[in-house]
């Protein structure tokens, strides 16, 4: 039976999970993403395997129903799900998620021994090890990453060297150490000292100049909101509308280098659209990158892409398509939940992975389209060519929530780690210009029409990062597991 003392722990650690989601945007407090994770690393210091990954499950179910919530909006607002239904499947998914924390459990009690070890060292690693398996598996769904909720502290200054998993390793140890505090061991002494190491590192790198500035001028930069609902922009015969739209504000851009519409800002497949639309769009003395559709037949099978188009210069087909908005997987076990959502455009193809970066004014541009630009190595495998990031994303799923602001957390990540600006085109709100520093330069708000009007400036280089990707901080979770997994973990493996 279940003590009154085992299920009030339960509680409290799901209410941990929830606290640690306040360290994210819009809230910002990242002391208590550290103390939520004391107090989970805490616990798992003297517990069993089987109570690890409880307590982890617990904790996961805490932090992604409170991270994810929103996507109730994006299930019932705008997929049509009926109420009940959008309730549970953002359960479910809290709860999936959790499942990966609590691996994360059993797998640190596995490696070490209860004491100091687990909880300084294996209790961060294998949750890092976790957090990055998250990043890849079933396509791979890495937001909420621990290293986000320090992107406003010296800490952000490991993204171009480690990336986003070298600031969630630094954010975890940071953890464990004040974990350790309410049990001193000798060992704490040293583990405090490389922590404050690392933070020194860490505004270091904030200092030092990864990358330098190309030869180019400035660009001088337009991105355009429409502030369409999506029930709006995919109405039948809505695209005179849309086009009129972005076109007239537009217009007001004529000395702008580069002007971006966002996602599907066009709800139609590039070949139908009008003759008429796509002069006016080429003869424009700015370049465009406009969101639309486009389709081609391939082995005899019309496929259908999500794009971002460049007038006169050429077309970026997305490559990492969402699930379940974008492509439907396991048809056969999930046609219930298929049913009951009502997604426009969602049985898409991938673009190819080969494909050339677009040019414009002999400045290479690296393009990605809304999901792509949570993933760390989406992005880098535009580097070193592209000297410019931009995201076009269609934000309006979101509705007024806190992913938006999730958003442009991730993609200030994503402009430290390559050492580039990045451009985000979001309809309805949030279109937001950020320096290769990671800093915002210029943002428009939500759910109003207009556009942002900005200067960026093109860069070249490699950050370590870039160069070496995620392997560094591999061989790092490595060391410590066995450095602290010591000579008993054979025997301790051989008991699961």
């Amino acid at each position: 039976m279940v003590s009154w003392a085992s299920a009030g722990w339960s509680v409290a650690i799901i209410l941990a999970g929830s606290g640690l989601s306040l360290g994210f945007t819009p809230w910002g407090s990242f002391p208590l993403s550290l103390l939520a994770l004391a107090l989970l690393f805490g616990r798992w210091r003297e517990s069993t395997a089987v109570r690890s990954a409880w307590e982890g499950w617990c904790f996961g179910v805490g932090f992604f129903f409170a991270g994810l919530h929103w996507l109730y909006n994006s299930l019932h607002d705008h997929g049509q799900m009926p109420v009940v239904l959008a309730l549970f499947a953002v359960v479910l998914l809290a709860s999936f998620l959790a499942l990966f924390f609590a691996l994360a459990g059993w797998l640190q009690a596995r490696l070490a021994a209860p004491g100091w070890k687990r909880v300084l060292l294996i209790a961060p690693s294998t949750w890092v090890l976790i957090e990055w398996l998250r990043g890849w598996v079933l396509t791979g769904f890495p937001w909420l990453t621990l290293g986000y909720s320090q992107v406003d502290t010296p800490l952000a200054g490991l993204a171009p060297i480690f990336g986003i998993y070298g600031m969630s390793l630094a954010t975890g140890l940071s953890a464990a150490v004040i974990a350790g505090l309410w049990r001193p061991a000798r060992a704490l002494v040293p583990a405090i000292i490389c922590v404050c190491l690392i933070w020194g590192g860490g505004w270091a790198g904030q200092n030092t100049d990864w990358v330098e500035a190309t030869d180019a001028k400035p660009l001088k930069v337009g991105l355009i909101q429409g502030n369409f609902s999506i029930k709006e922009k995919w109405q039948p015969g809505a695209i005179d509308t849309v086009f009129r739209r972005y076109l007239n504000l537009s217009l007001q851009l004529d000395d702008h280098d580069l002007v971006i519409w966002p996602e599907a800002a066009l709800p139609v497949y590039l070949d139908t659209l009008p003759a008429e639309y796509i002069r006016i769009v080429k003869d424009h003395p700015s370049t465009f990158v406009i969101g639309i559709h486009d389709r081609q037949r391939v082995d005899g099978r019309l496929q259908g892409f999500n794009a971002a188009w460049v007038p006169g210069r050429g077309i970026y087909r997305k490559i990492h398509l969402v699930p379940f908005g974008e492509f439907m997987p396991f048809r056969s076990l999930l046609g219930w939940f298929y049913n009951a959502l009502v997604v426009p455009m969602s049985d898409l193809s991938p673009g190819g992975s080969d494909q050339e970066l677009i040019s414009s004014g002999g400045i290479p541009l690296g393009i990605t389209i809304c999901f792509e630009e949570i993933f760390s190595e989406d992005v880098r495998r535009l580097l070193p060519q592209a000297s410019v990031l931009i995201n076009i994303s269609e934000d309006g799923w979101f509705g007024d929530s806190l992913a938006p602001f999730q958003r442009l957390q991730m993609a200030r990540v994503r402009a430290l780690e390559t050492g580039r600006p990045l451009l985000r085109a979001a309809n309805p709100g949030h279109s937001t210009a950020i320096n290769h520093q990671g800093t915002v330069l210029a943002k428009g708000p939500v759910a109003q029409m207009g556009w942002v009007s900005t200067e960026v400036m093109p860069m070249k280089g490699i950050t370590p990062f870039v160069r070496w990707g995620n392997w560094p901080l591999l061989i790092i979770l490595t060391l410590l597991l066995l450095a602290g997994s010591g000579p008993g973990l054979r025997g301790r493996l051989g008991q699961a």
